[in-house]
């Protein structure tokens, strides 16, 4: 993971835990845990250059206009998913259904966005 500087503005957290990035193939953008919720209601977050070279559809929905692509640095483990706008954005508010919860879990290990601090499994 090359950045590992939260691009909310004037944060200066620096971390290799625990921070995400998203990439919609246009530009990325790595926010750690406090600004996560800014991707969505943010227009001043710092772009850094894409990573993407092709898009894949969405893990949950198989819907093919992913578009973005989630990842997740944690415990020595790098997470990588791609997930339409609809479940990226139901995936960091924490409102998953139970099936997609199981179905990113089997897949992929738990993980913090998916562990019991939001959800009862």
């Amino acid at each position: 993971m090359d950045n590992k500087i939260c691009n909310f503005p004037s944060c200066n957290i620096q971390a290799t835990e625990l921070l995400t990035t998203i990439d919609n193939g246009a530009y990325k953008i790595s926010l750690c845990t406090l600004h996560i919720q800014e991707y969505y209601k943010n227009a001043d977050l710092i772009k850094l250059s894409t990573e993407l070279t092709a898009l894949l559809p969405c893990f949950l929905c198989s819907s093919g206009k992913s578009g973005l692509r989630f990842r997740v640095h944690e415990k020595n483990k790098s997470t990588h998913i791609f997930l339409c706008d609809s479940h990226l954005s139901s995936l960091l508010n924490h409102q998953l259904t139970l099936e997609d919860c199981f179905k990113l879990c089997n897949n992929y290990g738990l993980f913090f966005d998916i562990s019991d601090h939001f959800y009862d499994f």
